[in-house]
């Protein structure tokens, strides 16, 4: 019977709702439906309210959002160009949802910039913040009791703003364009290590934020073809460490944003430290510890360690070595 119906094209697929779906609170959630607007979802008592129509996403361009968890705020992301797989640059601008004001993204130093990434915090808090900073299209925002924390990556920096209205204040400064890259990932971490582009991670008051340094300087270059429809494909140049080459020189980093910004090295275990190893996982487990898993180049031996951000001080709390001819 379902044969017959797809034979004779009775059989249709009604379009799903955007699987965009951000938990607000413990019964809410916010998720943008097949007509463009942006829902606000309660499981409880199966109520929805729109909370920013389609025709807002119309007058933007907007491309890809993400809403503050106050819905005060909703972050633009705009022009959008994509790199690899998952990064992308983009413009990015803030909407006040309820006075339709509008301010762009911008580092102190360029207008009308373009960002390798750009987020907001996911967690409110009940103190009053202050502190400043912000990326085409790479970073975070973290919405407080009465600003917006956003973290952004432009030119391969990091880049703080701790309020809408605010300065940008930058974290980084080594930062260089296909070489050096501050809490954004490279090709390899982004397509075979981190599966994103996103290489930092707010800590769940927004305090500190931990970021990836990745340094390809000694890692050589590939030329990869990008067919753009014309005669002939355009060559890209990107970091590429086959089997005996170099790979990126990781380091682990924690920058405190609340006050005088420091910024503390996590340091890997002993065993790894004059080795090449990959960082695989950053997870914040408290306000001040994070979880970090640490792997040698041949991927046999595996180090989860918990460390303490405000000492740096690290501690091994597992460790998994595999047989002699395989991997982890």
């Amino acid at each position: 019977m379902i044969l017959d119906r797809i034979l004779k094209a009775l059989f249709l697929v009604r379009k799903a709702p955007s699987l965009h779906m951000n938990h607000m609170t413990d019964s809410e959630v916010i998720y943008r439906n097949s007509d463009g607007h942006v829902i606000k979802f309660n499981i409880l008592t199966n109520e929805s309210e729109i909370v920013l129509t389609n025709t807002t996403f119309i007058n933007f361009n907007v491309a890809k959002y993400s809403v503050s968890p106050d819905l005060k705020y909703v972050l633009f992301a705009y022009d959008v160009k994509q790199v690899y797989r998952h990064s992308y640059m983009a413009s990015y601008s803030i909407y006040n949802m309820h006075t339709r004001e509008v301010w762009e993204l911008d580092p102190p130093e360029v207008v009308n910039s373009v960002l390798h990434s750009c987020s907001v915090s996911g967690l409110m808090r009940s103190r009053a913040v202050s502190r400043q900073q912000t990326d085409e299209v790479s970073g975070s925002c973290r919405q407080t009791a009465d600003s917006l924390l956003t973290i952004y990556i432009f030119e391969n920096n990091i880049y703080y703003q701790s309020d809408v209205k605010s300065n940008s204040l930058r974290i980084t400064s080594s930062g260089k364009e296909g070489i050096i890259f501050n809490g954004i990932a490279d090709w390899l971490y982004e397509e075979e290590i981190l599966q994103t582009h996103v290489a930092h991670w707010w800590s769940p008051d927004g305090e500190r934020l931990a970021f990836l340094v990745l340094n390809d300087s000694l890692v050589p270059n590939m030329a990869l073809p990008r067919f753009t429809g014309m005669t002939y494909p355009k060559g890209k140049q990107y970091p590429y460490p086959k089997a005996g080459q170099p790979n990126p020189v990781v380091k682990l980093y924690v920058v405190n944003l609340y006050g005088p910004t420091h910024t503390l090295e996590l340091m890997p275990p002993e065993t790894l430290k004059l080795r090449e190893h990959y960082v695989t996982m950053v997870k914040w487990i408290s306000k001040t510890k994070t979880s970090v898993r640490w792997l040698n180049r041949a991927q046999n031996i595996s180090i989860l360690t918990v460390c303490d951000t405000t000492t740096g001080a690290c501690v091994t709390v597992r460790q998994e070595v595999a047989s002699a001819v395989g991997f982890i």
